[in-house]
């Protein structure tokens, strides 16, 4: 019986020189794919890893936070906006948020950056879009048909979301 070769694993193929911080897979995207790049999201657990892409990023190149309780930190350091999770609750407020922050108003983004704490931490209670989509039921925004593979919200999470509403005024 022959005896197979193990497999090494492939590695990411770069161009030349050293690639700049893009993405999760740590390599930049490429030109040659048909795609214009004129941006990204990055939901950072680091801060410092989004600063980095911030300053890294070519002229006219977009980096947006992907997670709502970090947003207001990368905008203030020069990122651009937010694909928002909370913004399907609160839309005003998201948008008021966001122009503060770009704009430089910290004052004025922390202020509806702590008022919407409650929501960006209890809206992740489950599985997006869980949560949003059982809070936007209570806000009377949808009905409360779901599809699978979307399961409806457990009872253990229903007071968690609920407070995180009321916490807001949002009910």
């Amino acid at each position: 019986m022959r005896r197979r070769r193990a497999r090494r694993p492939r590695r990411a193929r770069r161009g030349p020189g050293p690639a700049p911080p893009w993405g999760r897979r740590g390599c930049a995207p490429r030109g040659g794919t048909g795609a214009r790049w004129v941006g990204l999201k990055e939901a950072p657990a680091n801060r410092g890893r989004a600063q980095w892409l911030i300053r890294a990023a070519p002229k006219g190149f977009a980096i947006y936070s992907g997670d709502d309780a970090t947003a207001v930190a990368l905008m203030l350091c020069g990122g651009q906006g937010n694909v928002s999770v909370t913004a399907n609750l609160t839309p005003r407020l998201m948008h008021d948020l966001c122009v503060a922050a770009v704009a430089g108003d910290a004052r004025r983004a922390m202020d509806i950056q702590l008022r919407l704490l409650p929501l960006h931490k209890h809206l992740f209670a489950e599985p997006n879009p869980i949560p949003v989509k059982w809070a936007m039921q209570r806000m009377g925004l949808c009905g409360g048909t779901l599809r699978l593979p979307m399961t409806p919200l457990t009872a253990a999470s229903i007071p968690v979301v609920e407070g995180a509403l009321r916490a807001c005024g949002l009910v």
